[in-house]
């Protein structure tokens, strides 16, 4: 379905006003942040702004956001900024690296807990051992992923 507003804007500047738009009011609520410029923030505390962010939202359900889901987020706000002229880059300054290492490290843990559960059917005899090119394949993607 297209509505006039994704028409306008195209999908991905509508999801990025939508993403910034929530972590506005994340800011809000947990901050009482009631400033209108993002930019303004120093590095230090827009890295921890984000990783508070990042490691404290939930759906609507209260069940933790999905690691890639969080990523998609981390990346429209780098775009916002970046458009905005923010002095640092999210995905590039050091300022910003244990951002993007706490994201790596989500999608480890969430890669490991899929491996389990794989290892766990493979020992019920529920399905077969896949060969370890593939498994090292699929691993080298995933990390590949956030860069």
């Amino acid at each position: 379905m297209s509505t006039p507003l994704r028409r306008s804007l195209g999908n991905t500047k509508l999801k990025t006003r939508q993403d910034v738009r929530r972590f506005r009011k994340f800011l809000k609520r947990n901050y009482n942040f009631v400033s209108t410029s993002l930019i303004d923030i120093d590095p230090d505390t827009m890295k921890k702004y984000l990783i508070d962010y990042l490691t404290s939202i939930r759906t609507r359900k209260g069940l933790k956001y999905d690691p890639e889901t969080l990523r998609s987020y981390y990346l429209s706000i780098q775009r916002y900024l970046k458009d905005s002229n923010y002095p640092y880059c999210l995905r590039n300054s050091p300022q910003f690296i244990q951002c993007r290492d706490l994201i790596i490290q989500m999608r480890k843990e969430k890669n490991q807990i899929k491996l389990n559960d794989v290892s766990t059917l493979q020992k019920k005899g529920i399905i077969k051992k896949l060969s370890p090119s593939i498994d090292e394949q699929q691993q080298q993607q995933q990390q590949n992923r956030i860069k």
